[in-house]
């Protein structure tokens, strides 16, 4: 469900892809194991999905994105104790994205990456 709702998110309002996000975060925190230990691709659906959100034209969408994108990290870390698979599947998604972006939007992605360090500075 989730993935045809991230992959359908152009038609959405604002305030629905917000929606989205609060459930897609309350999911992985409740199901977290399938998630990062079970073998599927889940995690690296999610996780390009959400990148695809962090460089939206949308402040308030992209900054929502880039916590959910940081909760993923740290619940997978939480959860297996390291964020290998995580951090894999960020750097799949992200190559495949790239390809595609314009310049403004890697500005944004960039902002992303810059936001989720500030999150991690303020968790240790």
């Amino acid at each position: 469900i989730f993935n045809y709702m991230m992959n359908n998110y152009q038609n959405y309002s604002e305030s629905s892809i917000k929606i989205m996000l609060h459930l897609l975060r309350m999911f992985f925190d409740l199901h977290s194991k399938i998630f990062f230990e079970d073998v599927n691709s889940y995690c690296l659906t999610v996780t390009k999905n959400l990148m695809r959100l962090c460089y939206s034209e949308l402040k308030s969408i992209r900054d929502l994105s880039t916590a959910v994108l940081y909760s993923l990290f740290k619940k997978n870390y939480h959860v297996c104790g390291d964020m290998l698979r995580t951090q894999t599947d960020s750097t799949l998604s992200l190559s495949k994205l790239v390809a595609d972006l314009n310049e403004s939007a890697v500005s944004r992605l960039k902002a992303t990456f810059n936001g989720i360090t500030e999150y991690a500075k303020k968790d240790s």
